[in-house]
């Protein structure tokens, strides 16, 4: 194995480069869901229950360490999640990508419109 590789995985069948681990950024999807039950309730007693799927959401972080993408997950969830009786979003999956990764999102944007008009979120671990 040359020098370049480092002997960790980012998923099951990508070995990362140095070069990688330098220029890497988290993606975080998430699933939406919405509440078509809580739009006539009142606010007293048991909100209806009645969740419709509505798509969902990408979330980057930049220039992750690596070697602590399970710390940088588990301290971006937190903005990428909410819950009321309304609304939910859940993260539904999540991944090391290169740095110019774009989401299918962004390419389906760039191929019909021919600029990105609606990146993904950025999630900030700086507080």
């Amino acid at each position: 194995m040359p020098e370049s590789l480092i002997c960790s995985r980012i998923s099951e069948d990508r070995i990362i480069t140095k070069e990688a681990i330098i220029m890497s950024k988290l993606l975080i999807s998430t699933q939406v869901r919405e509440n078509y039950g809580a739009h006539q309730w009142d606010g007293e007693g048991i909100c209806p229950q009645y969740w419709k799927n509505k798509g969902g959401n990408d979330y980057f972080v930049m220039d992750v360490n690596i070697n602590k993408v399970e710390e940088t997950f588990e301290g971006a969830v937190a903005q990428c999640e909410c819950s009321d009786e309304y609304y939910t979003e859940q993260v539904i999956n999540w991944e090391v990508v290169p740095d110019d990764y774009l989401t299918e999102s962004e390419r389906n944007q760039l191929h019909w419109e021919g600029k990105i008009m609606y990146p993904a979120k950025l999630v900030s671990l700086l507080a």
